[in-house]
């Protein structure tokens, strides 16, 4: 017992009742003893059944085992013999309870309801994994929902549905049928897809829609088998679209033209005459996905008449770092003589210029403020020394006294007093520019905002004086260049975010300009911005899975694999 061992001293405690039935040493240890045993087996099994959230068969069976175990140390059942009687009923409650689950899984798997049947299925597997029906149950539900499963796997290929077959198909594999039974329907499946396929891809290839037969087929997961057809595809597609966008450049539809040459590019691009088809018409819708912008020379204080230049210049500058794909600076020397000679006319010098925005500016305010405080300070500084008339001496003279007499003089310290200037000094400047951006699509301007800065900067200084160990405190503060170069930067990336803004997100521009032409049934016109927009995604670099070019890739395929030429 001293070491713990109850198990142990149990027995020992036993042997000597064996000898001496009346011992009182060891009837009262032995009584607690199996209080301690049996108070730690319903402690344990109580914890093994609430080591999970869900109360399941097995936890129960593992906790009265436990009990049942440390049954030996409560022979007469006063001790543990309620728990486990309880124990037992739970188990035959859950035992029941999984009974009448049974049969409505059985009652609906008749009816056919087998999503309604695999979650009762999953209740019982997760109470009773043992549940001596589960297993008949799974084959009982893998049969009849493999069945319906298979036969709408087979009507959605013979119907072409393709990906509602195939979620069907990965629903049947989930059943876990044996590797025959998936081989068999594999290969049925094969030989439906292969024959659907091919169906609906003469259907596509009559109505001349090869770019949507060749999607379909690069879709199908046996591309092997589809070899030839997917070849006889690409190269009678590559022909039909190059002759198409022929004909549409021919009828000045440029448009068009490029959108049936990037299909036929990406069927064959080794088509005799599709690379030049494809880059001649890129090259013209190119030029449409361009956008300009003039930056004339900004209004300048007369006081200071280069900072409007200066301005503009940074934010040309600057500019050409940050703006998208496709956005474009025009060079400002012919801007400023255009403005001046049509007197600040906005939409003459856009129409000359073929800019779509124009955006001026005026200086209004480049202030550099200067403050000083300046004081002096005077230093008492060490010079040396110097021989002067010792006070002992003469008190000696007047003393009358015959002792020998203290020196006549003595060394003292010489000083000097310096003056030092210190003090600190405070640097502010200010800018003000006000812009206005004139948009040449709209005929107005149509942003118009002051844009301030203010800069701050101070610093303490005084002068060096070595003989006193001073050390001297330069002023360190910035240049009026300086100053003025951080106002316009500042002022520059302002403006910068404002111009930016106005070209964020060009994809969405294009695809939801196409969508107002097609709501107003304007086919060609949405035609002619869908392909500056898919060209625009391509140029700028627009990820693949971004939904607007997505929804744009969509709508071409939708407009123009119709109203062939």
């Amino acid at each position: 017992m001293a070491k713990g061992d109850l198990v142990t001293a149990y027995e020992h405690y036993l042997n000597v009742l064996k000898e001496s039935p009346s011992n009182k040493e060891a009837l009262t240890a032995l009584g607690r003893i199996r209080s301690q045993l049996t108070q730690t087996a319903r402690q344990d099994a109580a914890a093994r059944l609430q080591s999970s959230e869900v109360q399941t068969a097995p936890l129960l069976r593992s906790s009265l085992q436990i009990l049942k175990n440390a049954s030996r140390f409560d022979p007469d059942g006063s001790l543990l013999g309620n728990d486990i009687r309880q124990y037992e009923s739970r188990l035959v409650q859950m035992d029941t309870d999984n009974g009448h689950r049974a049969d409505q899984v059985r009652e609906l798997i008749q009816a056919r309801r087998f999503p309604e049947a695999r979650k009762i299925l999953n209740t019982i597997a997760q109470t009773d994994p043992d549940f001596e029906d589960l297993f008949r149950l799974n084959g009982e539900f893998r049969t009849g929902y493999g069945d319906l499963l298979e036969k709408q796997i087979m009507q959605a290929y013979k119907d072409g549905r393709l990906n509602e077959a195939r979620l069907a198909l990965a629903k049947w594999k989930s059943l876990g049928f044996d590797p025959a039974e998936q081989s068999r329907l594999q290969t049925e499946i094969k030989t439906q897809e292969i024959s659907s396929l091919q169906i609906k891809t003469r259907r596509l290839v009559r109505r001349k829609q090869y770019y949507t037969a060749y999607r379909e087929l690069n879709q199908s997961p046996f591309k092997g088998e589809i070899h030839d057809m997917m070849a006889e595809v690409r190269r009678d597609g590559a022909r039909f679209y190059l002759n198409q966008a022929l004909q549409r450049t021919a009828a000045g539809n440029i448009s068009r033209a490029y959108l049936e040459s990037v299909k036929g590019f990406e069927l064959n691009p080794e088509y005799p005459g599709m690379f030049e088809m494809h880059r001649d018409s890129r090259d013209k819708i190119l030029k449409q996905v361009q956008r300009y912008i003039a930056i004339p020379a900004f209004d300048s204080p007369k006081d200071n008449p280069d900072v409007g230049t200066q301005f503009s210049d940074a934010l040309i500058s600057y500019l050409f770092r940050i703006l998208p794909y496709g956005i474009n600076i025009v060079e400002r020397g012919k801007i400023d003589i255009l403005m001046e000679e049509h007197k600040r006319e906005f939409s003459q010098v856009a129409n000359i210029l073929n800019v779509d925005l124009i955006v001026t500016g005026n200086v209004s305010l480049l202030k550099i403020d200067r403050q000083d405080n300046q004081r002096q300070s005077t230093v008492r500084v060490p010079m040396g020394e110097k021989l002067a008339v010792n006070p002992e001496y003469e008190a000696f003279l007047q003393s009358g006294r015959t002792q020998k007499a203290p020196p006549k003089t003595v060394k003292v310290k010489e000083y000097g007093n310096f003056t030092i200037n210190k003090g600190n000094s405070v640097v502010k400047g200010f800018a003000g520019v006000a812009v206005r951006i004139f948009d040449t699509s709209k005929g107005r301007i149509t942003y118009a905002q002051e844009f301030n800065a203010n800069y701050q900067e101070e610093d303490e200084y005084q002068d060096a004086l070595e003989m006193a160990g001073i050390e001297g405190d330069p002023l360190t503060l910035s240049t009026d260049t300086e100053i003025s170069e951080k106002l316009r930067k500042n002022i520059v990336k302002q403006l910068a975010t404002v111009i930016q803004k106005q070209f964020e997100k060009r994809e969405k521009d294009f695809l939801e300009t196409a969508r107002y032409h097609l709501s107003r049934r304007e086919k060609d016109l949405a035609v002619k911005e869908l392909a500056r927009g898919f060209l625009y995604c391509v140029k700028a670099k627009i990820a693949p899975k971004d939904p607007d070019f997505t929804h744009i890739r969509e709508n071409i395929i939708k407009l123009t694999e119709t109203d062939y030429l």
